[in-house]
């Protein structure tokens, strides 16, 4: 099959293709098998900036999704895994189907651990209290940024943004954020959402 299967997998894979027994994955989108196959196939200083993996199917154990409008898949292969996301549910399942079958893997519901159904919100509890506390010090003048580096102008824009809202504003806003991630870890780890397991 030499269908290409677009990514969205943050900061890596963009393009996924299955050839004979491999599962192809790269880091630039193609639409087209061709030039998937052209892009994969370059070699020197090019071939590092077309990042490149190659997965053997046969060794592939296990594949992970959620139950519900899944469309990140986890594939689980000897001792390692690999996330990819993909830009529609459909073309997930489709994939998944294909593997699933190639490797007689059967799939079963399970319901998803409650750290791991909290994991990714709790990462954003922790990011928002670090950004609230940051935006903050800029309101009250607590925390200086910095003119020198390469992102200066984005702390110069959060400084601007943060002296304009004040601090009661900037702690007003991270806290309905915090309020609202505090929600969705408490839905998530009361009712953990299902995940289809295919071993």
């Amino acid at each position: 099959m030499n269908k290409v299967y677009p990514l969205t997998t943050d900061k890596s894979w963009k393009s996924a293709l299955l050839d004979a027994d491999r599962l192809l994955l790269l880091n630039s989108s193609q639409t087209d098998a061709d030039k998937f196959m052209s892009a994969y196939g370059v070699t020197g200083v090019k071939s590092w900036l077309n990042s490149k993996k190659e997965i053997s199917i046969p060794g592939i154990i296990s594949l992970v999704h959620k139950e519900v409008k899944p469309t990140d898949l986890t594939v689980r292969y000897g001792t390692k895994k690999e996330k990819l996301s993909f830009a529609a549910t459909e073309d997930l399942e489709e994939l998944t189907g294909i593997l699933a079958k190639t490797n007689k893997l059967k799939p079963g519901v399970k319901s998803m651990s409650k750290l791991k159904a909290a994991g990714g919100w709790l990462i954003g509890l922790g990011l928002t209290a670090l950004f609230g506390w940051i935006m903050h010090g800029f309101a009250t003048d607590t925390i200086s940024y910095s003119d020198s580096g390469r992102r200066r102008w984005a702390g110069k824009l959060l400084y601007k943004l943060a002296q304009k809202m004040g601090p009661e504003l900037v702690l007003a806003v991270s806290a309905a954020i915090a309020a609202f991630i505090v929600y969705k870890i408490y839905s998530n780890v009361k009712n953990p959402p299902n995940e289809v397991v295919y071993e």
